[in-house]
């Protein structure tokens, strides 16, 4: 999701979350050049295009990247989001879920076809459904194993 600024009529969309060019992308938005930027900060010209490129990289300190953010005049805040935008933490936990819960019921569901006890497919999927409910809700840590 974008984030959109308004800056003397003008419109800029900010990708900030899905760039490691946040430097460069506020820079330009508000209008300030590497050298007015330098200045801000108190360092060389040289030293803002060698940490533009080392962020592009994503090789920035958290420190530096405040410190710039502050010369700018905004505050850099940093967080974990879900890398689609219309995913949620409850709905990356329930595929999480309902993979193992998959991958559980299959093991039970061959063993019970070698006794030929197994059951429709309508069956199958109700019980995945429940299973990978029951997982979510308490939290199983075995979701976050790797599944084979």
């Amino acid at each position: 999701m974008p984030i959109w600024i308004s800056i003397s009529d003008h419109k800029y969309i900010i990708w900030s979350y899905l760039s490691y060019q946040n430097i460069d992308l506020w820079k330009h938005a508000l209008g300030i050049s590497t050298r007015q930027l330098a200045d801000l900060v108190g360092t060389s010209h040289s030293a803002v295009v060698a940490l533009e490129k080392r962020e592009a990289q994503g090789k920035v300190t958290l420190e530096m990247v405040t410190k710039f953010a502050q010369a700018m005049g905004c505050k850099f805040v940093y967080g974990i989001v879900p890398e689609a935008p219309s995913e949620s933490l409850d709905s990356i936990v329930s595929a999480k879920a309902k993979a193992l819960a998959s991958e559980l019921l299959k093991r039970v569901e061959h063993s019970m076809s070698l006794e030929k006890q197994g059951s429709d497919a309508a069956d199958s999927k109700a019980q995945v459904e429940r299973l990978a409910l029951e997982l979510k809700t308490k939290m199983d840590s075995r979701i976050w194993d790797n599944q084979a």
